[in-house]
């Protein structure tokens, strides 16, 4: 058995734990813990690539090889997979995306690669892009891609590249900007569970290396860059069609299997690569490289013949040196998918593992092709999408089903996490793709500067799970000089790193004018407060009422029955001295009102969860107004499905997700270790409820009640779950040095 092996826990704090990684082949995910290790520039001349500044980053997904097949995580690809009397179990199907990484260092051809609606490239946008596209391709069922340092022909096919793309200098050393860009695409692939092919040199930009010692350099740098950051996930192809017109010997067929050696020497703490190097179209692999490599890499490209493609598996098994190993296409350029017979099924036929390229043909419009750049990522073309239904259906993937709780990007805008040692619950959030803004509330019990001190602290420890958001001061509220001392307090939050501001309904419910009157929340004394928000451009998360259920009896039936017979002071029934629901709901709109620039959160769907038409009317009239479902989804489940599907349709980007769990051990007291456990168990139950719920099509448990799904589509989760989030609290939240 060929392996990556797990990398000992170097705080022996923690063990690897067995966890189901929902998707139809069933992979078991060790949750492993690993070393990431912020990028920093070599010297020139300098081999290796610093480890200052690491920080311990789990990893969720390891390759290794028995046999012939390949195993994810200790469990073979597709298992127990077959279609149409063909063993799918074990094989890797990929697709060659080598320009996730794409710039050009050349100034003189930059242009060609202008984006059709900027008209300028943009080498961010086209990771991002890339990004955003991996879990579509990974619900299709792909589970490898190729991605190259040096890239591949942006043309599709080229003989002469004047273009400058490599992530390599001349030396050897590895280029800051390419490899943060690298960084955040194995992290996303490390996250699904993908395994990228990553190759190292593409003949036409290896030319730029100076000398072969330089070659050697950019191979070692590679590997110590990727043991550094902990990667199980990846396969290393050392260059892409080494019979093909390479300047250094070393890259050429004779010599190549020195460098595949060399590979496989490299170890850190038990953990080796597992290597190969590919060869052009029709071409078979040499001896040397079939004795020295992990496994094998053909090319289809000009093919045309299936049975030709099926006779170069079998010549490859019949080469000098063969054992059982995997036998892989990561390049083939033909597509009659419609047709019984074409290279991917006959690939299978000889259980060989088979990758699509595709790239834009002369004339042929933007959404075409993964090679030609710019890039259209997405499955937008007849051909992509030829591709990808028959993977689907060979692998058994429900492209159309519902996509797995860990592939979505999930960010909770509600979350009130003071702990100060939260590495348990960091760990959680990582292996589940969450993450939190850690929400201030409460401006009158005195502990406002040290929910700032605790969110700025974990927000800085944490940047890639957490975000903080603040609030002010209300102990002087109605005193001269008020507004101004809020603002300033405001103001250092911000300072320290708060993306959102929270009032909360002590106002409007508990606090008083000097005439005794309740305090409501468009009172002129926060004016000031609002104006600045809105001109600083800062969300105001807003809890301003009650849900209608305080005002009536108390019921062992009703949905908040739980949390007023734990909490009966904000239980109203028989106390008509309160503003009534509908005087606090209008306070709240005339603040939309007098604040149009304000961006305002109606925290638990606005305090109207007991009908979304209601929610609805406010999203239609104010446009600076939106809702977060924090500890309302199950109103929303006792709502009529059609109706809330259709709220969550119409509003797909007004909508965000929180769930206003609370663990504040400030002001609690001290907790123990069990209490942590119990808490982050609980907590992760809850974010899997909620998610089957608006994900699921079919009935679901919510509780202790068998509710219907409400099947959103995967664009509309996205949004709800990060995409909304990311857009109003910026551009800049959870992200970390290692640019994820």
């Amino acid at each position: 058995m060929i392996l990556c092996r797990l990398a000992p826990n170097r705080d022996a704090a923690a063990r690897p734990r067995l966890w189901q990684w929902r998707y139809p082949m069933r992979i078991r995910l060790p949750l492993a813990v690993a070393i990431a290790i912020y990028l920093t520039a070599c010297s020139p001349g300098d081999p290796s690539t610093s480890a200052a500044g690491a920080e311990t980053r789990e990893r969720h997904t390891e390759v290794s090889i028995v046999g012939d097949q390949f195993y994810i995580n200790g469990r073979p690809t597709y298992e127990g997979r077959t279609w149409n009397g063909h063993r799918i179990e074990g094989l890797l199907f990929n697709s060659r995306m080598v320009q996730g990484i794409f710039d050009d260092l050349n100034p003189e051809t930059r242009h060609l690669w202008a984006y059709p609606d900027t008209r300028t490239w943009d080498p961010e946008r086209n990771t991002r892009e890339f990004i955003d596209a991996m879990p579509e391709w990974r619900r299709h069922g792909l589970l490898s891609f190729t991605i190259n340092l040096q890239g591949g022909s942006p043309q599709g096919y080229s003989r002469e590249q004047p273009w400058h793309n490599s992530a390599i200098d001349s030396l050897g050393n590895l280029r800051p900007e390419y490899m943060a860009r690298l960084e955040r695409i194995l992290d996303r692939a490390d996250e699904l569970g993908m395994v990228p092919i990553l190759g190292i040199f593409y003949f036409g930009q290896d030319e730029r290396l100076r000398d072969e010692q330089a070659v050697i350099r950019a191979v070692d740098n590679t590997l110590e860059w990727l043991a550094d950051r902990g990667y199980r996930n990846v396969l290393i192809e050392i260059n892409n069609e080494a019979n093909v017109r390479y300047d250094h010997e070393i890259l050429q067929p004779e010599r190549v299997h020195e460098l595949i050696e060399r590979v496989k020497a490299f170890e850190r703490e038990g953990h080796r690569f597992l290597v190969s190097t590919s060869y052009g179209g029709g071409s078979i692999p040499r001896p040397n490289v079939v004795r020295t490599a992990d496994f094998l890499l053909l090319h289809g490209n000009g093919v045309e013949d299936p049975a030709r493609l099926a006779e170069m598996v079998r010549e490859t098994r019949a080469v000098e040196g063969y054992r059982p190993m995997p036998i892989l296409v990561n390049e083939d350029d033909h597509y009659e998918f419609e047709q019984p017979d074409n290279n991917l099924v006959a690939a299978i036929s000889e259980y060989a593992s088979w990758g699509f390229f595709d790239f834009r043909r002369e004339g042929e419009a933007f959404e075409e092709g993964y090679q030609s750049v710019p890039v259209d990522w997405g499955i937008n073309s007849a051909r992509k999408r030829a591709f990808f239904d028959l993977l689907a259906e060979i692998t058994g993937s429900d492209s159309a089903g519902v996509p797995t709780f860990e592939s979505i990007e999930k960010i909770d805008i509600h979350a009130h996490y003071f702990d100060e040692s939260p590495d348990y619950l960091v760990e959680l959030l990582r292996r589940i793709n969450m993450k939190v803004v850690n929400v201030s509330n409460r401006g009158t019990d005195g502990y406002v500067e040290t929910m700032h001190r605790i969110g700025a602290d974990l927000a800085r420890r944490y940047p890639d799970r957490m975000e903080f958001a603040s609030t002010f001061n209300l102990r002087r509220v109605g005193e001269s000089g008020f507004a101004e001392e809020a603002i300033a307090q405001l103001d250092r939050s911000f300072e320290a790193g708060a993306v959102m501001t929270k009032i909360w309904k002590e106002v409007g419910l508990e606090l008083k004018t000097p005439s005794g009157e309740f305090l409501l929340p468009d009172d002129p004394v926060f004016d000031p407060i609002y104006a600045h928000l809105a001109e600083r451009g800062i969300p105001l998360l807003a809890h301003l009422a009650e849900p209608r259920e305080a005002r009536l009896p108390l019921d062992s039936q009703v949905v908040h029955y739980n949390y007023y017979s734990q909490n009966p002071e904000w239980h109203l029934y028989g106390k008509p001295e309160y503003p009534s629901h509908e005087e606090l709901i209008a306070a709240r709109d005339h603040i939309l009102e007098k604040h149009p620039d304000l961006i305002v959160i109606g925290a638990h769907l606005g305090s109207l969860e007991h009908d979304v038409d209601e929610v609805a009317a406010r999203l239609d009239r104010y446009p600076n107004f939106y809702v977060d479902v924090a500890a309302r989804t199950r109103d929303l489940t006792y709502q009529p499905t059609e109706k809330v599907r259709s709220f969550f349709l119409r509003y797909p980007d007004r909508i965000l997700y929180g769930l206003d769990a609370v663990f504040r051990p400030f002001r609690t007291g001290p907790v123990t270790v069990e209490d942590r456990k119990e808490f982050a168990d609980g907590v992760e139950a809850r974010y899997r409820r909620d998610f089957a719920f608006y994900a699921s099509p079919d009935s679901v448990d919510y509780g202790n009640r068998r509710v219907q799904g409400l099947g959103l589509p995967v664009e509309v989760l996205e949004m709800f779950y990060s995409e909304n989030a990311r857009r109003l609290l910026g551009d800049g939240i959870f992200v970390s040095d290692g640019g994820e």
